[in-house]
């Protein structure tokens, strides 16, 4: 059993046919959950995620970079890109990987998913 969050759909803004899974018959057959997630539809929570996440933040156990991006909007795409790509945890996704993981399986915040 697994489970797969799709949030966002910023990658195919531009696609004239909608975006689907192109093997939906592996969904079935793997019994995999699959999730629609939009952000303001948790709004309520949005308070209690900033008490919860605020300290794990600041204590190290969710790490996060900031990145200035240079150039104006027509530069997004080219850091867009770079960022799927591991470039600014250089070449190391394990990071955000590892703070997507906490918040994902905490029970306590569970409830924002």
């Amino acid at each position: 059993f697994g489970l797969i969050l799709f949030v966002g759909l910023w990658s195919g803004h531009q696609n004239q046919a909608p975006p689907a899974p192109e093997n939906l018959i592996n969904i079935l057959f793997k019994q995999l959950k699959y999730v629609g997630y939009l952000v303001f539809e948790r709004y309520e929570n949005l308070d209690q995620f900033w008490e919860e996440v605020t300290p794990l933040v600041a204590s190290g156990a969710i790490q996060y970079r900031d990145n200035t991006l240079e150039g104006g909007v027509e530069s997004l795409a080219g850091y867009y890109v770079r960022m799927l790509n591991g470039e600014y945890w250089q070449g190391q996704r394990e990071p955000c990987l590892r703070a997507q993981l906490y918040y994902f399986s905490s029970t306590s915040i569970s409830n924002l998913i």
